[in-house]
């Protein structure tokens, strides 16, 4: 049974650098995650649970280049090129609902217009969340590498801390379990996304590379990651609908046998 608005108890947060200061990586740069653990061809899919996504599914075959054929990629900026080039690893592309996400999370960002913001208002709040994203922010938010195995940790500490950090960015509004307090995705996505609202290196991204860095130590996809990249999916296609640029019709006037008689104006003589 689910109940709404469940009290999580709240992280404190041990990162005390401003994440956006150009501050000095603390002797992390350069180092690579030695975790690569590309899923099997015969790991399961998880499947889709929504019925309004802003891309069409994946191919079947799972091949990039067709899936690709979906995206819209016209005035993509850098961070947003190599962000997508990174989070479409090959060992992933077998997964249709990551393929589709982040088609959705790019397709979320052109509704956005490629802003870009800095910033403590630009960024989801600094309590309870994971010290990897700290790390992203203090290494100027690198998409080829990941942190190190000693500051990610345990995989089972991490999956906790990420949903109790997931948890408190959401709205309340959204359904939690009683007995996990763990977020359900609601039956409607019409209530008000405006604290999730976050474009940029400063957002969502940043939430999808922490399911990136999770996947990368699995040797398959979990279900605890399976149930997280479901919930994440739900709220960037909720966002996605919420952000949505109104069509621009252009006025098209007749044309010449269509319009109207001319007049003449007809002037007095004097």
């Amino acid at each position: 049974m689910h109940t709404t608005n469940v009290q999580l108890l709240h992280v404190p947060s041990s990162n005390t650098n401003d994440p956006l200061s150009p501050t000095p990586s603390d002797g992390l740069d350069g180092v690579k995650s030695t975790h690569p653990s590309p899923i099997p061809s015969d790991a399961p899919h998880a499947p889709s649970t929504h019925t309004d996504d802003p891309l069409p599914p994946a191919g079947s075959d799972g091949m990039q280049e067709e899936s690709d054929d979906n995206v819209d990629k016209s005035g993509w900026p850098k961070w947003v090129s190599d962000a997508y080039d990174a989070l479409m690893a090959e060992h992933l592309l077998s997964d249709n609902l990551w393929v589709t996400t982040i088609q959705a999370w790019a397709a979320l960002e052109r509704n956005y217009e490629f802003s870009n913001p800095i910033g403590t208002s630009a960024t989801f709040p600094a309590t309870g969340r994971p010290s990897v994203v700290s790390w992203w922010f203090r290494n100027r938010k690198p998409v080829l590498r990941g942190p190190p195995d000693n500051l990610f940790g345990e995989v089972s500490e991490f999956s906790a801390e990420w949903w109790i950090w997931w948890s408190m960015i959401n709205p309340t509004w959204r359904e939690r379990d009683n007995a996990t307090g763990r977020l359900v995705i609601n039956e409607s996505d019409d209530g008000d996304w405006s604290m999730l609202n976050r474009p940029g290196q400063c957002g969502i991204l940043v939430v999808l590379m922490c399911l990136f860095w999770w996947r990368q130590r699995l040797p398959a996809p979990s279900q605890d990651w399976t149930s997280a990249l479901q919930d994440v999916s739900w709220v960037i296609n909720g966002l996605f609908k919420a952000n949505k640029q109104p069509s621009r019709k252009r006025k098209i006037s007749p044309p010449p046998e269509e319009q109207g008689p001319r007049t003449r104006r007809r002037t007095r003589q004097g």
